[in-house]
């Protein structure tokens, strides 16, 4: 199996296309697909990097437990606080993320 064809697996692997994918990962083994793998890693960064042009930042609140609960909540204790987002108050962590323009997640955040 030359370089191209490590490439087009891996290309393939990204886009899910499991039945081709299959079919071609039959003409070698696994750990010799591992080998050509480390080799195309780095010639298959520089040809497909692209500068990310847009960012989107999000953040979400994560329910530890409804308000009613707060006082008996046991599991955070000492770690989950009180927030507020724009549609209620809440108790828990407050979840942060930036995504590129292809919804791949580029860094997340927990805060209290």
């Amino acid at each position: 199996m030359n370089v191209t064809e490590t490439i087009v697996i891996l290309i393939l692997f990204s886009f899910r296309w499991f039945p081709l994918l299959q079919a071609l990962l039959q003409r070698v083994s696994y750990n010799r697909f591992v080998e050509l793998e480390k080799e195309v890693l780095l010639p298959m960064t520089i040809f497909c990097w692209e500068p990310v042009l847009v960012n989107f930042v999000d953040s979400t609140p994560l329910h530890v437990c409804r308000n009613q609960r707060i006082l008996i909540h046991k599991i955070f204790e000492g770690l989950a606080e009180h927030g507020k987002c724009s549609m209620k108050c809440f108790f828990g962590f407050k979840l942060h993320v930036i995504i590129n323009d292809k919804g791949k997640i580029l860094n997340f955040m927990f805060t209290l």
